[in-house]
């Protein structure tokens, strides 16, 4: 009778927890990105100079751009203390929360709620879309903070234009 080998398995994490301890990695992994841009570029003029970075990085700029947003808690982005506290949140729970849960989180601009709603997804295991359609519920879609802003007119003719224009 041969004798039965274990066979060698390939370096995936096999336990949940390990999952997990690859997604608070990951989730660190990117922060740590966006301090380094912080640091590299700071809040001002970065215009070129990202693009150049995101490239030598191997991400898209625009993935650069979320990782600076996570790493600035001045700016909707989150301090040492409430990653940790995320840490602690998906072991508790074992929930597997990645750079892209966070990206969405950090549209929550009230702190408060953006703990609650971490909290629920790690509880309930959220994906990304589950986490997106309750942002959306709870929260309404993003408001456009860019670009110009428009005006309705003053005088009842000019705004039937418009109205009519734009139907």
């Amino acid at each position: 009778m041969p004798s039965r080998r274990k066979s060698s398995r390939s370096t995936a994490p096999s336990r949940p927890s390990d999952k997990v301890e690859e997604a608070i990695k990951r989730v660190q992994d990117f922060y740590k990105m966006g301090q380094k841009s912080l640091k590299e570029f700071g809040r001002g003029d970065t215009y070129g100079k990202m693009e150049a970075a995101a490239k030598d990085l191997g991400v898209y700029q625009e993935t650069l751009r979320r990782a600076r947003v996570l790493a600035d808690p001045e700016h909707g982005g989150y301090t040492n203390r409430e990653l940790k506290r995320l840490y602690r949140v998906m072991r508790t729970y074992q929930a597997r929360i990645g750079p892209s849960h966070v990206i969405r989180l950090i549209s929550i601009g009230d702190k408060a709620k953006r703990a609650r709603l971490q909290l629920e997804a790690a509880q309930n295991k959220w994906t990304t879309h589950r986490l997106d359609a309750e942002i959306r519920q709870r929260f309404g879609r993003r408001q456009k903070k860019a670009g110009r802003t428009h005006h309705l007119p003053d005088d009842a003719p000019t705004l039937r234009y418009e109205f009519l224009r734009l139907s």
